[in-house]
């Protein structure tokens, strides 16, 4: 299976946000989106895509916070690169464990941008 591999990262003429392919030269970091425009980004605001999706069909990308959003109880966990273990992972927000971010969890989560 191929996942498909996109970058998300803070502009630094105005701090918006870009998404597309990461791009390193000269000694600086550049998104370039689907129209082929290229942004120069702050390196410290790159999160990689996971190559999942919540259960609305949303993009999950590293740093994301996910929640539960159910009827019994709310949790919610913030999505972390392991590069010990080479996967993604969350973290729950109010403590405790962490889970291998997968398909199946994915899928049953909600996508709460900051």
């Amino acid at each position: 299976m191929v996942r498909e591999v996109m970058f998300r990262a803070k502009t630094k003429s105005d701090n918006s946000t870009v998404i597309g392919d990461l791009v390193n030269k000269e000694g600086k970091s550049f998104i370039i989106d689907a129209a082929d425009v290229e942004y120069e980004i702050d390196p410290a605001s790159i999160e990689e895509f996971t190559g999942l999706f919540d259960r609305h069909g949303q993009s999950i990308f590293e740093g994301d916070i996910l929640d539960t959003n159910n009827s019994t109880m709310e949790l919610k966990v913030r999505v972390a690169w392991n590069g010990d273990e080479t996967r993604f992972e969350t973290e729950y927000l109010n403590g405790g464990r962490y889970n291998t971010l997968s398909k199946k969890f994915a899928s049953n989560w909600d996508l709460v941008r900051d």
